[in-house]
């Protein structure tokens, strides 16, 4: 094993080093057979699956192929080949990707072709484009769920237009059609017919599109008309994104279930503000909030009524929770409350209010200390300085943290890391028992160290990673941290020196 996990390493970083990828490939044929004596059965598909996907990002697809064909569980081979595959046509390496879907079966390999269909007509390869096209349409079974079915008549239509095949894209957009109506579940058939009415718009048929949107507006459910106003913002279709919105508020306000009309209301306002309709939001906002004030239940009330004051944004609302927030008798669903306002007080732009509220929870904690999950909330808490605090506030959380919670320093090397203190990141990781944990931060310090393009600082924190690598017995994760080094040594061109293959031998 310790031998396998060094040459994975060894590769990469040949292959980084020097530029190219010829003879350090000669490993991998090796690599490949350890790894099915070297690890269980289960993780070993982990392994390879990380050894293929470090191929495709080196030029050396064959072998990651070779890898993939190793892979025993489908529920990991399925999205490994589709990541694969992926990996190859965002590098506009076409005809590989093609071939690699072949290890997929059905409505897998469908997809992906019609993903690497997309990738190609934006590369301008429209010829090379009609074969997959034409190869994707005939993969598509009668036995496929009528859903995908029509998603993929609908995409494969809008594609055949983008390149000028104007009977094959009127051909497929009526089989799309066709095949939508036999849903027979109303908010099923509604997302099919939104993929066919957004094909029509994409071929400048409104008269059409506007006819199969109006069978879309027969969908029951509020929040399916409310996904589907999203899917058309998305493609650039306001008026239509509009429609389906209005009607989906008109159903949600008549919900009597006030939790549910509450979330509802909430979700309407956030798409009308990302349409840019500010008086139709808070609206819906408005409505949300008065219906958050009749839940029956003091913290589904609290949690509904501070969720709506994300659009709201009123001090006052706030206000009126933190008073109510006392009576809740779970101490961690108090102090969780309390952090949901803190960040809203900033994304409010009130950051005294925030920071106030914020040192009061602290303050809290420290007397607390056994009744919460300690370092989720400081986690949380940190998050909010990272984002929005200052290099001096930021000093003064690590301050706090050092005095008071000095037993989780991983959240002092986080904040050291955020700001751009790889050393000190590294001083307090060192000081975490977790060897798993430690060696992600390290991971992330690494990253940092590496995009900072100081040579010198880069080969010091690759030395303390694979030194943090070395020392653990877990083979699982000592192959997947490595290839996670590899990586970024490859994405940042890191060389590899003397001493750095120093240390490899010895892991």
């Amino acid at each position: 094993m310790k031998k396998l996990l060094m040459m994975i390493f060894i590769l990469l970083m040949c292959i980084s080093a020097a530029g190219q990828y010829g003879d350090a490939f000669i490993f991998g044929e090796r690599i490949l057979s350890m790894t099915q004596k070297s690890i269980d059965t289960k993780d070993r598909d982990i392994v390879l699956k990380s050894v293929a996907f470090l191929y495709a990002q080196t030029k050396r697809e064959d072998e990651g192929v070779a890898a993939l064909r190793m892979i025993k569980n489908e529920s990991e081979f399925i999205p490994a080949v589709m990541t694969f595959a992926r990996i190859l046509s965002d590098k506009s390496n076409f005809k590989k990707a093609v071939e690699v879907t072949a290890l997929l079966k059905n409505e897998y390999r469908v997809e992906m072709l019609i993903d690497i269909s997309e990738s190609m007509i934006n590369s301008g390869r429209v010829n090379e484009c009609r074969d997959v096209l034409n190869t994707a349409e005939r993969e598509i079974l009668e036995s496929f769920d009528p859903y995908r079915r029509t998603k993929f008549y609908s995409l494969l239509s809008s594609n055949h237009h983008r390149i000028k095949n104007i009977p094959k894209a009127l051909e497929l957009i009526s089989k799309a059609l066709w095949t939508a109506q036999s849903i027979k579940d109303s908010d099923k058939k509604a997302f099919a017919l939104k993929d066919v009415s957004l094909a029509y718009l994409s071929m400048n048929n409104r008269i059409i599109s506007m006819f199969v949107e109006n069978q879309i507006n027969s969908a029951k459910n509020p929040m399916t008309l409310m996904e589907i106003s999203l899917h058309y913002i998305e493609a650039g279709e306001k008026e239509g994104a509009k429609k389906f919105l209005n009607t989906a508020k008109k159903r949600a306000e008549k919900e009597k279930n006030m939790k549910l009309k509450a979330k509802m209301l909430y979700e309407a306002a956030y798409i009308y503000a990302k349409l840019g309709m500010t008086k139709s939001s808070e609206e819906c906002a408005q409505i949300s909030l008065s219906s958050a004030k009749m839940i029956q239940s003091r913290s589904d009330r609290i949690n509904a009524i501070i969720t709506a004051n994300n659009i709201f944004q009123k001090d006052d609302v706030y206000a009126s929770a933190l008073q109510e927030i006392p009576l809740i008798s779970d101490y961690s669903e108090r102090v969780s409350m309390m952090i949901d306002i803190s960040s809203g007080y900033m994304s409010m732009g009130m950051k005294e209010k925030s920071f106030f509220l914020l040192k009061v929870i602290l303050g809290e904690l420290k007397k607390n200390k056994q009744l919460l999950n300690m370092e989720n909330v400081l986690e949380r808490v940190s998050d909010i300085y990272i984002d929005y605090g200052s290099s001096r506030e930021c000093m003064d959380f690590i301050s706090f943290v050092k005095r008071d919670f000095s037993e989780y320093p991983l959240i002092i090397s986080k904040m050291y890391y955020a700001n751009g203190n790889c050393s000190d990141a590294v001083k307090y990781s060192d000081k975490s028992k977790d060897w798993k944990k430690r060696s992600i931060q390290k991971i992330k310090i690494t990253e940092l160290a590496f995009n900072s393009f100081d040579k010198g600082l880069s080969q010091d924190m690759l030395e303390i990673m694979l030194k943090e690598i070395s020392n653990s017995n877990d083979a699982l994760y000592k192959s997947i941290f490595l290839s996670e080094v590899a990586l970024l040594c490859v994405k940042y061109e890191i060389p590899l020196e003397k001493r750095t293959l120093s240390l490899l031998e010895k892991i």
